[in-house]
């Protein structure tokens, strides 16, 4: 992949059509269309409305693993795991999880991926072979 100056936006992109005018190629000679409503830019403030995917996921990464981040957190629900027998590999995500009445079968695993809390109460086992992970 070939990267332009990162200030290549700044000044060719104008408000309010949001456009980018500049019309350039890259060293390849391939047409160069940046997304102008991308936020981390350079384009005009006014035309900043979103993230891509991949941007959105490393903020998400992170919140949920910097220690100092960490308080930023706001849990609205808690997932409940409960009276289940886990047969194959299974992966839970969600802000806080619960689990209580939970076998985990021989050679199954089971994750835990919870930004903020994992609360295991009672009736909880792990039978031999089985995994269990909590991130």
């Amino acid at each position: 992949m070939i990267h332009l100056p990162t200030l290549i936006l700044s000044g060719a992109v104008y408000y309010p059509d949001c456009n980018y005018t500049w019309g350039g190629t890259d060293a390849n000679g391939d047409s160069y269309n940046p997304d102008e409503t991308l936020i981390m830019s350079y384009t005009h403030p006014n035309c900043m409305s979103q993230f891509t995917a991949k941007q959105g996921q490393r903020m998400r990464n992170a919140i949920s693993t910097l220690p100092f981040l960490q308080d930023v957190i706001v849990c609205t629900n808690t997932y409940l795991l409960s009276n289940r027998t886990i047969t194959t590999d299974e992966t839970i995500n969600d802000c806080k999880i619960k689990v209580t009445n939970v076998t985990v079968q021989n050679n199954s695993d089971l994750i835990l991926d919870a930004y903020k809390d994992v609360e295991i109460t009672s009736n909880f086992e792990v039978k031999s072979g089985s995994t269990l992970e909590i991130k």
